[in-house]
């Protein structure tokens, strides 16, 4: 999942909304917030 292994990982929005609607549903049982999914971003982005 993280960048590292697939550079090309989250450049496509319309899959990284998908995603996040997805599993922030079914982990959180809402959607997830633009902060949420931009800390998120940052930590998958920080993993080396």
């Amino acid at each position: 999942m993280a960048p590292v292994v697939n550079p090309q990982r989250f450049t496509d929005s319309r899959k990284v909304e998908k995603w996040f609607r997805r599993n922030c549903d079914d982990v959180l049982s809402r959607e997830c917030t633009p902060l949420e999914k931009g800390d998120f971003l940052t930590f998958m982005a920080s993993i080396r």
